[in-house]
């Protein structure tokens, strides 16, 4: 068993591989993924990314974007495929942990990620978060070589890799820092830092690799060279980061203090009993602690109980709350969130029983600083969910381990199942059932499916007749991502606002806002196919016009068009 613990391994990175790669592009794309999709496409005339410190996301998935629409060509599938990859490559990264933890820990934490929701989801997106993940844990793979003392080379690029890697995906990698240094602080406080350790490497090995990942953030920020302001960005960003996290805002990204908690309750189980774990894994044991915040907690819950009860029922902040709390009349708001943390760490503190193991303490400390910190942002969004689950998959793992000792095998079997069941179906249901449905959390700001229904005829056509994407065309739109991405490229398409003028009446194929709808059909001067589109499930509607004598071979057939032009008067008279 010893030498075969990778054979499992295989099986699970190769399943996870193919829920990541199967139907890769059956759902319509992301507005955000819009939006990605077309700096792509600027780089095709531009040499540089020119990256702005205000738009929150690293260069690194811009070129992998890039790279991957040069290879496979432009389209979902290809936008998709580096996250995709990347996913997989964390569930392997994590069977990598076996040179530091038991098999057991490995395995567990691998299938979750395997398995999970949001992992998976997440991969499926061309968006920037699956890279966090991967890239933190190549730091700490490597971090956990140097703290013991191994004097392996690998380890120490290992670090520089994962450390850059994360500053070139996101700016919200400072969360992990900061998360990864308390961590290490109380560790260190609390009197169980490594004593007799000391570095490995020589003076000359440690700037080599800083020297060579240093160069790659340049290189990358710079647009190669051809943009330096964006290098200068690397600092600027973060004021602009601060004003959007905890400023309000009407863009609707604002969410409670328990926010990121409530979706590992609703999908993610393996992860949930990770932290719940967490604090009792990590801290020291300490009655006084556990009082005080318990003490401390109860004052923030009622007082935040209170605040809120005085307000008006219009007034109260119960947006985004469970629906058996909203029955039930809890006002959870920030001070009563807080309150429950508060109770729920003394809780732990009281009857805390630290690991042994130091590796799995530190991670089971940086679980907790980073859940806490990603929390205490009010600007959330669901994707961010997946930077914090990998730690806590392996704390999970380590419970297992400690199972295996001291129960019978069918109990653990039995407690995986149970923890399995619910995230294996939650993760069919978003990626392959109904991947664009409003009432799953994880699915967030998803364009409908409608959005074929645009793209679907016109990409049809011009396969049948390639002339035809000469053809003509009006979009009338209110929130333009990720349509003009998602059609091929027209030259004879016009976009224009629902507020603005325009003067195109005689297109093949139009998308009129609704109240632009009578004014259009009034001056239409064919036959059309009509339907009825929306994008999100917010949105206002639309009406979609397809020209009946253009797009007849590639609609359904025996349909008969549903508008026909208005004759005017004038063309009545003799």
């Amino acid at each position: 068993m010893k030498h075969a613990w990778w054979i499992p391994a295989v099986v699970v990175v190769l399943f996870a591989l193919v829920v990541r790669l199967w139907m890769l592009d059956w759902k319509p794309p992301h507005f955000d993924e819009g939006v990605n999709g077309a700096f792509v496409d600027a780089m095709r005339s531009d040499p540089a990314y020119r990256y702005n410190p205000e738009n929150f996301h690293g260069p690194l998935h811009f070129y992998a974007m890039f790279a991957s629409e040069q290879i496979f060509g432009r389209g979902v599938w290809a936008l998709r495929l580096p996250t995709a990859i990347v996913g997989a490559a964390t569930v392997a990264l994590l069977f990598a942990f076996r040179r530091f933890f038991s098999a057991w820990v490995v395995w567990v934490a691998a299938i979750a990620c395997a398995i999970s929701p949001a992992m998976t989801f997440y991969s499926r997106y061309a968006i920037h978060e699956a890279w966090l993940p991967f890239f933190s844990m190549l730091a700490i793979y490597g971090a956990f070589g140097i703290a013991r003392s191994e004097r392996r080379t690998g380890d120490l690029w290992a670090v520089g890799a994962g450390l850059a890697g994360m500053v070139l995906t996101k700016e919200t990698y400072v969360l992990h820092f900061v998360a990864a240094f308390f961590a290490w602080l109380f560790m260190r406080t609390s009197g169980d830092e490594q004593t007799g350790a000391q570095s490995a490497f020589s003076r000359a090995e440690i700037v080599r690799v800083a020297a060579v990942c240093g160069a790659v953030l340049i290189a990358f920020y710079s647009g190669l060279f051809y943009y330096w302001p964006g290098v200068v960005g690397i600092f600027k960003t973060f004021g602009a980061m601060a004003a959007k996290g905890w400023s309000p805002s009407e863009e609707g990204h604002h969410k409670e203090l328990l926010y990121f908690v409530k979706l590992l309750w609703r999908y993610e189980w393996p992860a949930l009993a990770g932290l719940a774990v967490v604090p009792v894994l990590a801290l020291r044991r300490s009655v006084i602690v556990g009082a005080f915040s318990i003490g401390l907690g109860v004052i923030l819950a009622i007082a935040g109980w209170l605040f809120t009860a005085a307000l008006p029922p219009s007034e109260r902040p119960i947006q985004a709350v469970e629906p058996v709390l909203q029955t039930a009349g809890i006002p959870w708001n920030t001070a009563f969130s807080a309150g429950v943390c508060f109770v729920f760490v003394g809780v732990c503190a009281v009857f805390a029983s630290p690991v042994k193991c130091r590796l799995m303490r530190f991670l089971a400390l940086y679980a907790l600083a980073s859940v806490s910190a990603y929390s205490l942002v009010s600007y959330k969004t669901p994707w961010c969910v997946i930077g914090f689950l990998p730690p806590l998959f392996l704390v999970l793992g380590h419970c297992f381990e400690r199972l295996v000792r001291y129960s019978h095998w069918s109990v653990v079997a039995l407690l995986g199942f149970a923890l399995a069941a619910a995230p294996v179906m939650d993760s069919w249901r978003i990626n392959f059932v109904n991947p664009t449905s409003p009432r799953e959390p994880y699915i967030y700001v998803q364009q409908l499916p409608d959005l074929m229904k645009l793209t679907g005829p016109v990409e049809r056509l011009i396969e049948r007749e390639p002339l035809m994407r000469k053809m003509t065309g009006l979009i009338i739109y209110e929130s333009p991502q990720p349509l003009p991405w998602a059609l091929p490229d027209l030259p004879n398409v016009a976009l224009v606002s629902h507020r603005s003028q325009f003067d195109i009446t005689d297109a093949d194929f139009l998308l009129v806002h609704e109240s632009r709808v009578n004014e259009v059909e009034s001056v239409l001067l064919d036959i059309y196919y009509r339907s009825r589109f929306r994008f999100f499930s917010v949105d206002e509607e639309h009406r979609l016009y397809f020209r009946a004598s253009v797009f007849a071979p590639v609609k359904d057939t025996g349909r008969t068009p549903e508008f026909h032009r208005r004759v005017r008067l004038e063309e009545l008279e003799p």
